[in-house]
């Protein structure tokens, strides 16, 4: 048998302790993004997006825009074709939507059966527009409607306000 210095095999352990600490954080961060991300659509869900508004620190932040996007006659679609065909859709406009809004300064939540919320931190209204346009030209080569609204908040705001106002102004 060969035996090693003293020092080798504690250093041995300090990798061995510290290579299991690095994976044991790896799959508690994996766990945690699996709770917050809905299962149908991989977007973030709606519980993680009541904790991301009462946690978001808005003094940080210079400016932040929100889309509200509903998609039109969902029920219609659950009533004549079924669920799957409903699921299809949801699928899709969530596809869209992460197509639309790839941008590390966004993020996307589904927050209702047919309901999306984007938040743009610090965007141009003009980015943004052609963002929901490409959203919408995509989703109609597919046949899929949705009504869209945008508000916009600076200096102090509150994420659930402006929520509320881009969901009364939806066209």
């Amino acid at each position: 048998a060969i035996l090693l210095p003293a020092s080798h095999s504690c250093n041995n352990l300090i990798v061995s302790v510290l290579s299991k600490m690095h994976s044991n954080i790896l799959k508690h961060h994996s766990l945690v993004d699996e709770m917050r991300t809905d299962k149908q659509t991989g977007l973030y869900n709606k519980d993680y997006f009541t904790e991301f508004c009462q946690k978001f620190d808005c003094e940080s932040t210079k400016s932040i825009q929100c889309v509200f996007i509903d998609v039109d006659g969902l029920k219609k679609i659950n009533i004549d074709y079924g669920y799957d065909a409903g699921d299809i859709l949801i699928q899709d406009v969530s596809d869209g939507i992460k197509k639309a809004f790839n941008n590390p300064n966004m993020i996307s939540f589904r927050v209702g059966g047919d309901e999306f919320v984007v938040f743009i931190n610090n965007g141009n209204s003009v980015d943004i527009n052609e963002r929901i346009n490409y959203l919408k030209d995509y989703l109609r080569y597919n046949d899929i409607s949705i009504s869209v609204g945008l508000s916009m908040g600076y200096d102090k705001f509150d994420l659930i306000s402006l929520v509320k106002l881009a969901h009364r102004r939806m066209l």
